[in-house]
């Protein structure tokens, strides 16, 4: 798309008035008394137009297929999960390899689920994303009114709760799905029902998760750095082990 010009795609389409179909128009015109020109021309702005609908187009591409492969491996988690809570007492119900057991039930019965619950997030972060871009084209006019300065950061603050909102709820209905198999609405409306009827402890569910959360990502990067410390100071002596546990802190945390 960066190296597209006016010139290059009035080469690829060509002009309409050399094809016999375009010959065949002229004379139905001509019979009717009209005189017709068919020519295809793109200027600077049709290509700069073209450009953006592309890469919005790229960009939903991109954020759907992200949030598929989340929820895919959401859903897996937790039907592997799964056979090990509700079978826990039963081991020889559960399957030999409960993983690759629950992937094969995403990949084989709810993908259709999955698709749908991650395009609905790409929508949203798209939205997002096109309320940013619009922010900071506005920027100067913000500064001339406050009233549109404010309006902007209630929108912007809006769709981010909205959504997160919609991040919580997903991710609660691919576990639903795991669980019974349902559909991605049905879900959602049973996970809603779940959030309604016991919602202190999802909160504390959601207390606890990003407690874990934060000690993951607190924990995985120290052991990696003084593992790498270690492991460079016994190879070499002379050089500083200071500098790999670094990089091992930094890419471990990423």
């Amino acid at each position: 798309i960066g190296t597209l010009d006016a010139s290059a795609i009035d080469d690829a389409l060509g002009n309409f008035s050399e094809y016999n179909v375009t010959e065949d128009l002229q004379e139905v015109a001509a019979d009717y008394g009209a005189e017709a020109e068919f020519n295809y021309s793109v200027d600077d702005n049709n290509i700069f137009a073209i450009k953006k609908v592309l890469g919005v187009y790229h960009l939903l591409g991109f954020l759907w297929s992200a949030n598929f492969i989340i929820a895919i491996s959401t859903t897996t988690i937790a039907g592997a999960v799964s056979y090990w809570f509700f079978y826990r007492d039963a081991p020889e119900k559960r399957p030999s390899w409960p993983l690759l057991t629950s992937q094969y039930t995403v990949v084989r019965f709810h993908l259709g689920t999955m698709a749908f619950g991650s395009l609905v997030i790409a929508l949203v972060q798209l939205l997002r994303i096109i309320m940013e871009y619009v922010d900071q084209q506005t920027k100067e006019m913000q500064e001339q009114s406050g009233v549109l300065k404010l309006v902007m950061c209630c929108v912007r603050c809006c769709l981010a709760c909205f959504e997160r909102c919609i991040k919580f709820i997903t991710s609660y209905a691919y576990i639903y799905t795991a669980l019974n198999g349902d559909g991605f609405c049905t879900a959602c409306f049973a996970t809603w029902s779940l959030f309604v009827s016991h919602g202190s402890q999802v909160l504390m569910n959601a207390f606890i998760q990003q407690l874990l959360r934060v000690i993951q990502c607190v924990a995985i990067p120290i052991t990696c750095a003084i593992a790498c410390y270690y492991d460079s100071e016994y190879v070499d002596d002379n050089s500083n082990p200071l500098i790999p546990a670094g990089f091992a802190l930094v890419f471990a945390y990423v």
